[in-house]
């Protein structure tokens, strides 16, 4: 099934060249859709996408969270509660954490809010850059002024590290027990048991790292500033490069996403978007003129389709021929 998709991909990459998406869904043999403020979301500068387990795409942007079934789109805006979405978590629980710009975290739990952390209850800061969790359940935050940690029973601690560690913009969890993060300045940084591992900076000219995702035998995908895209190995001891590539067509990696059933690493950035083939060292480019600016987010769903948001364009789905 993996080639099937692959082979998808390249056609979709192919028919771009000429076939406008469209946001009609009913056309059969659909490859894209895009959805905008013109067809169901309230605006186009959308910044973050999960799914929970029920079927349900929720989308974070700057007016609230929206919630899409397939057919509808539900917006829960600051009427309700959630104000200026910036960075979404589905955890183990099937619980969605919602990293606002201005107004701590909020834990959603059937389609109501949980629970609410900010600076008065041992939040760094208001604004929620990044979330994940790790296998005991804990819940990392990475703010723009450090790293939290939210316990299973819900007891917020801040994790000790350095100055330079904050606007922390990417986390990701290893099966080591490594929680891996990269800040908006381009640090590199490793947490266990609570500890600080280890920090490193690009050694490349004019390149800083940008985010990170783990991949295949929990080895770390690593997106740059530039078109490069790196795949290091992380221990206790800190980060060894094993392979760089470069790509053609993206540039400055905003997010990172490993699917094992694709052998791949789904990227975004803010320039450029598509899938890092691991069996033939290539990128598969899923640009096209009207989708193809600060891609800031990707997820796949349940029935293998590929999701990507914009801070401009909107949100697209990639679908399978059939």
């Amino acid at each position: 099934k993996k080639y099937k998709l692959i082979l998808t991909l390249w056609a979709i990459a192919v028919l771009f060249v000429a076939v406008p998406i469209t946001a009609d869904a009913s056309e059969e043999n659909k490859s894209c859709i895009l959805y905008n403020s013109e067809n169901g979301l309230l605006t186009s500068e959308t910044n973050c996408v999960t799914q929970t387990s029920d079927g349900f795409l929720w989308i974070g942007s700057y007016v609230g969270l929206t919630r899409y079934d397939g057919t509808n789109f539900y917006s829960y805006d600051s009427s309700h509660g959630v104000p200026s979405v910036v960075s979404l978590y589905t955890d183990e629980n099937d619980r969605i954490w919602i990293g606002t710009n201005d107004n701590g975290i909020f834990l959603f739990k059937d389609s109501a809010i949980a629970a609410h952390y900010d600076t008065g209850n041992g939040l760094s800061a208001l604004s929620v850059r990044s979330i994940c969790s790790d296998s005991s359940g804990n819940i990392y935050v990475g703010t723009v002024a450090g790293l939290n940690m939210i316990s299973s029973s819900g007891d917020i601690t801040t994790i000790p590290c350095p100055d330079d560690i904050s606007n922390i913009r990417s986390l990701t969890n290893l099966a080591n027990g490594v929680i891996a993060g990269v800040t908006n300045s381009g640090v590199l940084f490793g947490i266990k048991d609570g500890d600080l591992l280890f920090s490193d900076i690009c050694d490349i000219d004019s390149v800083h790292y940008a985010s990170a995702a783990v991949g295949p035998d929990d080895t770390l995908f690593i997106g740059t500033t530039s078109n490069l895209l790196i795949q290091a190995e992380i221990s206790d001891s800190g980060i060894s490069i094993m392979s760089t590539f470069e790509s053609d067509d993206c540039n400055y990696f905003n997010r990172l996403y490993y699917d094992d059933e694709l052998d791949g690493c789904l990227y975004c950035a803010e320039y450029g978007l598509g899938l890092f083939d691991i069996g033939t060292g290539s990128f598969i480019s899923m640009s096209r003129d009207d989708f193809d600016a600060s891609v800031s987010d990707i997820t796949r769903d349940y029935q293998g389709n590929i999701w990507f948001v914009s801070n401009k364009q909107g949100v697209v789905e990639f679908t399978e021929n059939p």
